[in-house]
């Protein structure tokens, strides 16, 4: 059991304590735009690059089985319907977008590398890698697709215009353009010069500090007493059953180590900081896609780490 706890508790103390870290800097020595500076300079460049060295320099050998990326994508898809519906009948439609939007998608690609360093193996790192795009992909599609249908009646789009915003969202995702790039490197075993991995390694090396700093530097002053139902549901929902469900299902299936580890890091990170801004700039409820992503980000390390101790306790992971 001490070896659980040690795991568990090696998984979530960096992220809880850069989280906590970004939001006392945010309040007495860097301002909002240094942060927002950073988020540019994660998601453009320094989280495509760590993608990138992973992919290129990993053996063919060491990719996941194809089982793994098919199930996340089912099982991301499964719950975007059945928390659709359940929106559909319980929400106005001003807040269905915001609510669906951040009871499903994950901070995958932030979180998800933060954890693999002590929760995965290098083998599994990989594997992480591999079913990025694909939870990518499928997030941006439902994002928009949630956000468009459920859109103010005056603000709706044509369906020409909704399929070229969705498929320039993918497009010019860069975690997708790091992956489409290192797929030669992986595939044809293409050599990078050492010289040039250490200095893209550089670059990867500060995505997820600076990444976490920015979590930590989430605004939560103003209205943080005034918390709106919804947001407090989609939190449960999003920190709770969705995680659930996503690891039961896994078990059930024959899932195990870091294939399983990779579902509970898909399942239990928080709400993905650009659906905030995305809620937004689609005409959805930004006041409840603020508070579902500050919620989630400041309560999911506590449940990570319950997830985490009893999977290592069961030695599922």
């Amino acid at each position: 059991m001490f070896d659980s706890f040690i795991y568990s508790l090696s998984a979530v103390a960096p992220i809880i304590f850069m989280i906590v870290l970004g939001n006392l800097l945010s309040r007495k020595m860097l301002s909002q735009s240094f942060f927002d500076v950073c988020d540019t300079l994660v998601y453009k460049l320094a989280l495509p690059v760590f993608v990138f060295c992973k992919l290129a320099s990993a053996d063919l050998s060491d990719l996941p089985d194809s089982s793994l990326i098919f199930y996340c994508i089912a099982i991301i898809l499964s719950a975007f319907i059945i928390i659709s519906i359940f929106a559909h009948f319980l929400l106005p439609r001003e807040k269905r977008g915001a609510f669906v939007h951040g009871s499903f998608r994950a901070n995958f690609s932030i979180i998800g590398f933060v954890l693999a360093d002590t929760m995965l193996s290098s083998t599994g790192v990989v594997a992480l890698a591999c079913v990025t795009p694909f939870v990518l992909i499928i997030s941006n599609v439902l994002a928009v697709t949630t956000l468009t249908l459920n859109a103010p009646r005056e603000k709706q789009v044509s369906f020409g215009r909704f399929l070229l915003t969705l498929i320039k969202n993918i497009a010019t995702t860069p975690l997708i353009i790091g992956v489409l790039v290192s797929l030669p490197f992986m595939i044809f075993g293409i050599k990078i010069p050492q010289i040039a991995m250490n200095s893209l390694g550089y670059l990867a090396d500060i995505a997820t500090p600076l990444a976490l700093l920015s979590l930590g530097a989430i605004n939560t002053h103003g209205e943080k007493y005034k918390i709106i139902p919804a947001a407090a549901v989609a939190t449960a929902i999003k920190l709770i059953l969705v995680p659930t469900a996503y690891i039961l299902t896994a078990i059930l299936l024959g899932f195990r180590g870091d294939a399983l580890a990779v579902v509970l890091i898909l399942g239990a990170s928080p709400t993905a900081v650009t659906s905030y801004v995305m809620t937004k700039k689609m005409h959805g409820d930004g006041e409840l896609a603020r508070q579902i992503v500050l919620f989630t980000t400041v309560l999911c390390s506590f449940t990570i780490f319950i997830f985490a101790f009893i999977l290592k306790y069961l030695q599922l992971i």
